[in-house]
């Protein structure tokens, strides 16, 4: 009985000589190796893309999720006075514009005040960013407006412009 578990025991040896011939600290070696080169690839793939979409101005974080949820309860009709500050703070943050989340508080404040120009231009910086796979924040809440609502309101915007345009034209009378 002890000639064949020392068969076996012998025989299992040579074979972890053959699979292992420098012994377990080389499987270790050849594992830590191999995680070190996953993780720096890891490394350099996120931070070449995020090179890339900053080069390229798609979805730049530029507004954080507090700034979204700040900004989220006031985006509805009506609250404009509420949402003003919080517009003119991202206006004022560098490259708002790279960011298609502060473009929709930037552009809904822009609508909201009927301002046509300015509606316009947001809605441009808008359809150069804003890219469909990734959308609006989820931090906006369920509620998040479509490319075509968002353009329809800023058709509205530019047609209540030039309807005031034309009324005012109409009460003080022909320029001389």
């Amino acid at each position: 009985m002890q000639d064949t578990d020392t068969g076996i025991n012998t025989a299992l040896a040579k074979a972890d000589k053959r699979f292992m011939p420098h012994g377990p600290a080389t499987i270790v070696l050849a594992a830590v190796i191999a995680m070190v080169v996953i993780a720096a690839g890891l490394f350099i793939y996120v931070r070449e893309n995020a090179k890339y979409k900053a080069s390229t101005g798609k979805t730049a974080a530029v507004c954080t999720a507090d700034t979204i949820k700040a900004a989220t309860p006031y985006l509805s009709a009506g609250k404009r006075t509420q949402l003003k500050p919080i517009a003119d703070k991202v206006k004022s943050t560098k490259n708002y514009d790279h960011d298609p989340n502060c473009l929709l508080i930037t552009l809904t404040y822009a609508i909201y005040t009927s301002d046509a120009k300015n509606s316009q231009e947001e809605m441009a910086k808008l359809k150069k960013v804003y890219d469909p796979k990734d959308g609006f924040s989820t931090d906006f809440g369920p509620s998040r407006p479509s490319m075509e609502s968002l353009q329809r309101a800023v058709d509205n915007a530019v047609a209540k412009q030039a309807e005031f345009e034309k009324n005012i034209d109409l009460v003080s009378g022909p320029q001389q």
